[in-house]
């Protein structure tokens, strides 16, 4: 049995005074956790998608006391990580400044071998950092993007702002 949910989400860490806010759209259910010392890491499908066949997976982490890191160091890093991985990795940075007093970018990565298209979002908290991840295997459709790009959009931290 997975769990679903149908609206607004938030994901956070015990014991801290801020999360990320998103609605999740409907019959996504979780796939896969997993927590360690420097991550904690959730993926979301759609009903009937596996972690091995999906067409669409929504990924959330949380950095803890990663707070002091930009959002533009996540997005340097993931790059890095991506030339290494792909035969041709490209970039491309969508918008990046401040939304409810937090840092945030957002970008694009697209790999040609294993092909992948990612949508990053990175917001610096005071606590953690957080990283939402829309992945497709063949580029979105129209209404599929502007789905997606909403959630993005509205991605955001809850409690204090710097």
């Amino acid at each position: 049995m997975s769990l679903a949910w149908v609206g607004p989400l938030v994901v956070g860490l015990l014991g801290s005074t801020e999360g990320l806010s998103m609605d999740l759209p409907p019959g996504y259910a979780v796939a896969s956790r997993q927590r360690s010392a420097t991550v904690v890491m959730t993926e979301w499908l759609a009903a009937g998608e596996t972690l091995q066949q999906w067409t669409e997976l929504l990924t959330t982490q949380v950095f803890p006391q990663a707070g002091a890191v930009p959002p533009q160091v996540w997005r340097a890093r993931l790059h890095e990580a991506w030339q290494k991985r792909c035969r041709h990795a490209r970039l491309d940075s969508v918008v990046e400044g401040r939304e409810q007093g937090h840092p945030f970018a957002l970008w694009t990565l697209e790999c040609d071998q294993p092909r992948e298209i990612t949508w990053f979002k990175a917001i610096q908290g005071r606590e953690a950092s957080y990283l939402v991840q829309v992945a497709f295997r063949e580029p979105p459709a129209q209404q599929q993007a502007l789905r997606w790009m909403r959630l993005l959009k509205h991605a955001t931290l809850t409690g204090v702002a710097r």
